[in-house]
């Protein structure tokens, strides 16, 4: 059943001060550091939007970089922004030099919030010239600014700067919000970055309140729920799943300041979460947490969003739901029922919309063959507003008035949509276009492995050979021995040509803050010991 459209004129404040007025100070969002209830939200938020739009004139639409790790005060900015209606712009607080200098120069900041931490990195030689189109610094946890504007003073354009306190303390309340329309910019969320560099996608009021709104409906997030999301708020996952999916809800949240697979389960149990957040690479991850006689002693009854695993739900004792949903858009389609071992099914399409799978020329392809999947909405303000500061990258995006996913799938005879990985993560070799996602899921199957990645490497027949990366569960005795066990069960459960020709143990991989691993540096690392499965299936030379 399609759900009717917003309000045009809905907006997050808007949204915000009419669930202040129905509930009061409920708990909104609770972090280690801070309790924020809904009336309290409103009123620090309002109080500072007057003084970023009244006193330092910041007209809306002004670029705001919150670069702040998760907590009360990355809330505060936040919705501090919202309410200015300026554009917030998290930045991951890891980011250090290059990667800061273009997060600061693509969203064209000219407010940052940050910590000590972060002024430190804005200062690095490599970063501080940027500072110079920056108007106005935040600083949640500094009192003595005398050292930070020293710093500065080379600048010719130095910024103010002032605390956190400052900004929400009481003060007049001039509420520019309620001049937004939903349709305004919002918010940019960075993508990962795995396989390239970061885009910023750029989301409406009204697009970031239909996300949540459909992440939701299929969990049945209602006003009596408390969901545990355990991610940065600078992803989607924490912050348009989990604090605009509990704004729109009228519910709560519990968050953290990062993942902790051996908190993960007392976390949701000691905050009596009913619901929560995961990724696909956590649940190894938790698996291989010692086994605890009240683990599944919680009220949790679903998690958004992973493949499911009969062995982690009858341990723990949960639903893991599966959904195929990408950032520029929100859940595309969703199951929750058990599928045929191996079946990449994530569900019927949402009925808000329209979804192909199509060749390289766009073309429509029949069921069960393998394309790129497109989506275009069936209504206004379901789709990203573009790629922030890259104009190339939205018009490949939205070619021939589609938007195009970059990921390869097929619907089945079912007329459910199946999801094969990044069109631009598969690998050719000999003629065949390879999911790499397709073997690390089947690799995954295996008992001895923790986790795993592929990728294609250079051929000395042209195109690409495959590569697996493995860390396993525990470091085996002889690693010859461990890969040709991996591969003999790779060719029962894979086509021929699916199989990897080279593996390679790895202690750990590098990862963003989400889970993902970062592929980039593996198609580069040069790992001497590798094993080949090849190589080694050839008969002895006489000279051996």
């Amino acid at each position: 059943m399609r759900e009717q459209p917003l309000d045009p004129r809905m907006t997050v404040p808007r949204l915000l001060v009419q669930r202040a007025e129905h509930l009061g100070n409920k708990p909104f969002v609770r972090y280690e550091d801070a309790q924020l209830g809904y009336a309290d939200l409103v009123q620090s938020s309002e109080a500072a939007a007057a003084r970023l739009a009244g006193e330092f004139k910041f007209e809306p639409g002004t670029a705001a970089a919150i670069f702040l790790p998760n907590g009360g005060a990355f809330m505060h900015c936040w919705f501090a922004s919202l309410f200015a209606g300026l554009v917030d712009i998290p930045l991951n607080h890891e980011f250090k030099k290059t990667g800061l200098l273009f997060g600061l120069q693509n969203s064209q900041a000219r407010v940052v919030f940050t910590d000590a931490q972060g002024l430190d990195a804005l200062c690095d030689a490599e970063v501080i010239d940027q500072l110079n189109a920056i108007d106005l610094i935040v600083a949640t946890d500094v009192s003595d600014f005398q050292p930070l504007r020293q710093a500065l003073a080379g600048l010719h354009k130095p910024p103010h700067c002032m605390s956190l306190a400052e900004l929400i303390s009481d003060g007049p309340h001039l509420h520019p919000w309620d001049k937004l329309p939903g349709t305004a910019l919002a918010s940019v969320r960075y993508t990962s970055g795995t396989t390239g560099l970061p885009k910023g996608i750029m989301h409406s009021h009204l697009h970031m309140l239909n996300k949540a709104r459909s992440h939701n409906a299929i969990m049945s997030f209602t006003e009596s729920d408390l969901i545990y999301s355990p991610f940065p708020l600078h992803h989607s996952m924490s912050s348009n799943n989990g604090v605009m999916g509990t704004l729109m809800a009228g519910a709560s949240m519990v968050g953290v300041r990062r993942f902790s697979a051996s908190n993960y389960w007392s976390d949701i149990r000691a905050n009596g979460a009913s619901l929560a957040h995961i990724l696909d690479p956590m649940v190894p991850l938790l698996m291989k947490q010692p086994l605890q006689a009240d683990e599944a002693r919680h009220r949790c009854r679903m998690l958004w969003a992973a493949w499911p695993n009969e062995a982690f739900e009858e341990r723990f004792q949960t639903t893991l739901l599966r959904i195929y949903a990408l950032a520029e858009v929100g859940v595309v389609s969703s199951r929750w029922q058990k599928s045929p071992d191996g079946s990449r099914a994530a569900g019927a399409v949402q009925p808000e919309q329209e979804v192909r799978v199509v060749d390289e020329n766009d073309a429509p392809l029949p069921v069960g063959e393998r394309g790129e999947i497109i989506i275009r909405p069936r209504e206004p303000n379901r789709v990203m507003m573009g790629y922030r500061g890259n104009l190339p990258a939205t018009m490949q995006a939205f070619r021939n008035l589609w938007l195009h996913t970059g990921d390869e799938g097929f619907f089945d005879e079912a007329g459910e949509l199946n999801f094969l990985g990044r069109v631009g993560d598969s690998i050719r070799r000999r003629g065949v276009n390879i999911s790499s996602e397709q073997i690390e899921m089947e690799i995954r199957r295996h008992p001895s492995v923790l986790e795993c990645a592929v990728v294609g490497v250079p051929s000395e027949f042209g195109e690409e050979d495959i590569q697996a990366f493995v860390v396993w569960q525990e470091p085996p005795a002889d690693p010859t021995t461990a890969f040709v066990d991996l591969a003999n069960f790779l060719q029962a459960r894979l086509p021929r040509q699916y199989v990897p020709r080279y593996f390679a143990t790895l202690t750990a991989f590098d990862k963003t803050q989400t889970g993902k691993i970062q592929k980039r540096a593996l198609r580069g690392l040069n790992v001497p010991e590798r094993w080949d499965r090849e190589a080694a299936a050839r008969p002895p030379t006489a000279s051996q």
